[in-house]
């Protein structure tokens, strides 16, 4: 049954959220000294291992609410694979789970400790049972990039050695109408950026490549974009996409923002990391067709719950449709918790989805 057998109550909720930081700060501490002694994180600076302490509350977070194996399983085996290719010896993890337990237990009261502690105990059995030869072998993507044809192979070169100006005069040459750009954006920019944050997972560019790599891409959207932007038939609803608060992985929402325009929508986009407080009153203000929010790490998912709970509480939006989508909801299990209208998963399309809304809306 997994990690759905574990329930913390509200309480104790409350509690490991008002002590989130006293319990990274006393971590931080332990593991600090450790590392001292043993040089846990190999070549990567401290603050590395902090960043990801920190990450590691907010994720938990996310998991008591959320309670979803799936999504936990797989993220505990990438965070292992991830660190570990970039320099974190392996024995990091099995000194960090038991530490997080004694500095919960230092921590938080006795009920509150004795209803997450099972959860550190589940993530232990996770990494003791981690075959690393069969996780490398399931991300080695070389059969995924074997099949790609030369111009993905040429862009994902390109775009390694930063070179905008080269990857605009290649991706030029197959972009000539909206088709061909919704599969540019779909069948070669997304799989050859997905390739990009592996190549980073696993050591192999560094992160000021993959940054690079990122900004490009988002460039380059914008140029084969704008070759169609004067041709847009303004013949649907409104559309307002942003990125879940806290949430700085942004290129998939452009991408659906751009397609959707093309598609007739009148699209607000928000971007990064929008402030719940703002992007509500905008929605009260214009009163969109249908909301899309897109939320990469699954940290972030109980606050775009709560959001969500909070528009469906507002009578003046009760009409407004809500589509959820990202990396996030994509390793969910079980997406009934999250209360949007749809939650898109790796198949669906929401562009389809979004115009048969709307084709709905005048034929019901």
């Amino acid at each position: 049954m997994g990690i759905e057998k574990y329930y913390i109550d509200k309480d104790s909720l409350k509690e490991f959220d008002s002590k989130s930081d006293q319990l990274i700060e006393l971590m931080n501490k332990y593991m600090k000294d450790d590392n001292d002694r043993r040089n846990l994180i190999g070549n990567n600076s401290i603050d590395v291992m902090y960043d990801n302490h920190r990450h590691h509350v907010n994720f938990m977070k996310s998991v008591f609410v959320l309670r979803d194996s799936k999504m936990f399983n797989e993220i505990v085996e990438w965070a292992y694979f991830s660190y570990t290719s970039r320099g974190f010896d392996p024995i990091y993890f099995h000194t960090a789970i038991p530490m997080w337990i004694k500095t919960i237990k230092d921590t938080f009261s006795e009920a509150t400790a004795n209803q997450v502690i099972p959860y550190y105990n589940e993530i232990l059995n996770i990494i003791e049972g981690i075959d690393v030869d069969k996780i490398t072998h399931e991300k080695d993507h070389s059969k995924v990039k074997s099949s790609w044809n030369k111009f993905q192979k040429d862009l994902y070169q390109i775009l390694i050695k930063g070179d905008f100006r080269l990857a605009v005069k290649l991706t030029e040459t197959v972009v000539s109408n909206r088709e061909d750009l919704k599969s540019t954006y779909y069948d070669v920019l997304r799989p050859v950026m997905y390739e990009i944050g592996l190549s980073w997972e696993k050591g192999l560019i560094t992160t000021a490549q993959e940054h690079l790599a990122t900004s490009i891409i988002i460039r380059l959207m914008t140029t084969l974009y704008m070759k169609f932007f004067g041709l847009i038939d303004y013949a649907k609803g409104k559309f307002i996409m942003s990125a879940a608060q806290n949430e700085f992985h942004e290129v998939g929402a452009r991408m659906i923002s751009d397609l959707l325009e093309l598609d007739g929508w009148d699209v607000e986009y928000y971007g990064a990391n929008t402030p719940v407080d703002s992007l509500y009153e905008r929605l009260v203000s214009d009163k969109p067709d249908i909301l899309g929010i897109s939320v990469a790490m699954p940290f972030n998912l109980p606050k775009v719950i709560e959001f969500i709970e909070r528009i469906r509480e507002d009578d003046r939006l009760n009409s407004m449709k809500i589509m959820v989508g990202g990396y996030a909801v994509s390793n969910m299990s079980s997406k009934e918790i999250i209360p949007a209208d749809l939650v898109v998963g790796g198949t669906e399309d929401p562009i389809v989805l979004a115009g048969e809304w709307w084709n709905k809306r005048w034929t019901s």
